[in-house]
């Protein structure tokens, strides 16, 4: 066989499997998934899980124990069920930080090419206040807007700088 008709064959071929081609290429090039934190128990299992409810009490967001007797994936497969208690603990304060930081005075909207104030974690991981100008950078944060310097200081005071590193820490998988 010479090379003309190698490649006569060749072009055949790849006419012939272009979907089959075009669909392994998919499956090889696709991003790989990181796996998740909220994982479910098997169903049925009896194992324990925790999800993340409200306090009878103070209203508050707590982590509550539940044991996987059901069969029914369904029951396991939404967003609120963690593994162990200390999970879904550290979630249940960093929503109620985030919560409790954009209800602090002074919170205003995002305002694109003005000058606003968030609380943000810096380089070494200690929560500080940055200005930021560009909306993007404003929504991608887990922060409010403050108009003023000295209103986002004072939010990052009532909170204290420890616990809202926690919640950076908690929401964004960072290990300190």
């Amino acid at each position: 066989m010479d090379k003309a008709e190698a490649q006569k064959q060749l072009k055949n071929l790849e006419d012939k499997f272009s979907e089959e081609v075009a669909a392994l290429r998919k499956i090889i090039e696709a991003p790989e998934v990181a796996p998740s934190l909220l994982t479910g128990p098997e169903p049925g299992s009896s194992k324990p899980y925790w999800v993340l409810g409200e306090h009878p009490v103070d209203g508050h967001l707590r982590a509550k124990n539940y044991f996987a007797k059901s069969p029914n994936t369904a029951n396991y497969s939404h967003g609120n069920v963690f593994p162990n208690r200390d999970t879904a603990s550290a979630h249940a304060e960093a929503i109620s930080t985030m919560l409790t930081l954009r209800h602090q005075p002074g919170t205003v909207s995002p305002v694109s090419d003005k000058s606003q104030y968030l609380i943000d974690l810096d380089g070494d991981l200690i929560a500080r206040v940055k200005s930021y100008c560009r909306a993007d950078l404003k929504f991608t944060r887990l922060s409010p807007c403050f108009d003023t310097e000295e209103q986002a200081q004072v939010a990052l005071d009532t909170l204290g700088a420890d616990r809202v590193k926690r919640m950076f820490e908690t929401l964004h998988g960072i290990k300190s």
